[in-house]
């Protein structure tokens, strides 16, 4: 066995371990219904706001161009269409939360959520690794620059008692 075909079998191991882990902790604190809302919503943080390219190379496999915005667009329609129908299942967990006030607070999260899709569009356009790279780089300077102090108070405001 290549030592690329190793790495990419225990990262498919220990993120598929990772998601069962946290899926399961969610499904068992929350039922089964809303932990899997609240999952799907996490899932969704993590698409939209960060500058990584999520489905582009999955595991070492490469997958097809078009996969990154279908992604990205799926995660904006779950998350809108969460903030519509249910709006109340983002206050159960501090990521949630945390999604909610990024996508509702226009100036300057939504800021974040373009730096973010960035790279993810060039990349599917023109394929220029450097070019990623910097947008990458520049979209995570951005990231912490701006949603670093709202992620410390969510965590604070949810918080487990003493």
């Amino acid at each position: 066995m290549k030592p690329t075909t190793i790495f990419s079998a225990l990262n498919f191991s220990l993120t598929l371990a990772l998601a069962f882990l946290l899926g399961g902790s969610l499904v068992a604190h929350y039922g089964a219904l809303r932990g899997a809302h609240i999952g799907v919503l996490l899932w969704a943080l993590i698409v939209l706001f960060t500058p990584l390219p999520n489905g582009r190379s999955l595991f070492g496999i490469r997958a097809p161009g078009w996969l990154d915005p279908a992604m990205w667009c799926s995660a904006l329609s779950v998350t809108l269409a969460s903030l519509w129908l249910t709006p109340k299942i983002f206050y159960k967990h501090a990521g949630t939360h945390l999604l909610h006030y990024l996508i509702t607070t226009p100036n300057p999260y939504w800021l974040v959520l373009v730096a973010c899709a960035l790279p993810m569009l060039v990349r599917t356009r023109h394929n220029s690794k450097a070019v990623h790279l910097v947008l990458v780089l520049l979209a995570t300077g951005v990231t912490i620059a701006l949603a670093y102090k709202p992620f410390i108070i969510m965590l604070n405001s949810h918080r487990m008692g003493p």
